[in-house]
């Protein structure tokens, strides 16, 4: 009975377990948690740093490599990659409620880059 916001990997019984398991064997990784707290640090961040809007669950990825080099697993500076297969229209209700809604602002350019903060 997993409890998350990542509503993608809210699954009690996850089909690719298994595959998940021989991966992390194979590759001498590990497989961790991370809270709701750091995925949704990890999915503002890739909001205001990448421009990449993604769902909680492929956040979950970026929270936990965050997280393994807080702790020090994870060296820096070095390469990572985490795969990121949610789109963020997956679970729009989840950007509603952590992203401040946009303004409206008159069509004059002025207005509008006053707004946006350039």
């Amino acid at each position: 009975d997993p409890q998350t916001i990542a509503t993608a990997i809210r699954i009690g019984n996850p089909a690719s377990w298994q595959g998940a398991l021989a991966a992390r064997d194979e590759s001498g990784g590990l497989i961790d948690t991370v809270t709701a707290a750091e995925i949704l640090d990890a999915y503002t961040l890739l909001a205001k740093t990448e421009g990449v809007f993604c769902e909680p669950a492929s956040a979950a990825a970026v929270a936990g490599l965050a997280k393994l080099v807080r702790q020090g697993t994870v060296k820096t500076p070095g390469i990572a990659v985490c795969v990121l297969t949610g789109h963020g229209l997956k679970d729009p209700d989840r950007a509603l409620e952590v992203i401040p809604r946009p303004q409206p602002v008159p069509a004059v350019l002025e207005r509008v880059i006053k707004e946006i903060g350039l």
